[in-house]
C-alpha cells in the first residue's frame, strides 16, 4: 500500500520523478510570477522561488525531507498561486474564446 512503512527500491526512484516534476512545476509558477512583474511592476509574491527548487527558504522535494518542511513549502506555493490566480483575474478580467 502507499501509505506501509515498508521500504520498496522502486519507490526511491518513484520519489525522484516525483521531486522532478514538482521542481518543474514551481519553476513554472517562477515563470509565471517574474510575466507578472514584467506587466505590473507592483507585483510582487509574498515567497521568493530560487532554481533549486526552494519556495520561502523551503524545499518543495518530498525525499530527503522532514514532513513538516515540506508541508509548509507546499503552503507557500499555494499562498503564491493564489496571489498569481488574483493578479490573472484582476488583469484579464474577460474570458478568451
Amino acid at each position: 500500500l502507499f501509505g506501509s512503512s515498508d521500504f520498496m527500491f522502486g519507490k526511491l526512484f518513484w520519489w525522484g520523478r516525483f521531486n522532478k516534476a514538482m521542481t518543474r512545476f514551481l519553476a513554472c509558477v517562477k515563470e509565471l510570477s517574474k510575466y507578472a512583474q514584467l506587466c505590473y511592476p507592483a507585483f510582487k509574491m509574498p515567497y521568493a522561488i530560487d532554481k533549486e527548487g526552494n519556495i520561502g527558504g523551503l524545499s518543495i522535494k518530498i525525499q530527503l525531507n522532514q514532513y513538516e518542511k515540506w508541508t509548509k513549502a507546499l503552503k507557500y506555493m499555494l499562498i503564491d498561486l493564489k496571489y498569481l490566480l488574483q493578479w490573472v483575474v484582476t488583469h484579464f478580467p474577460h474570458p478568451v474564446v
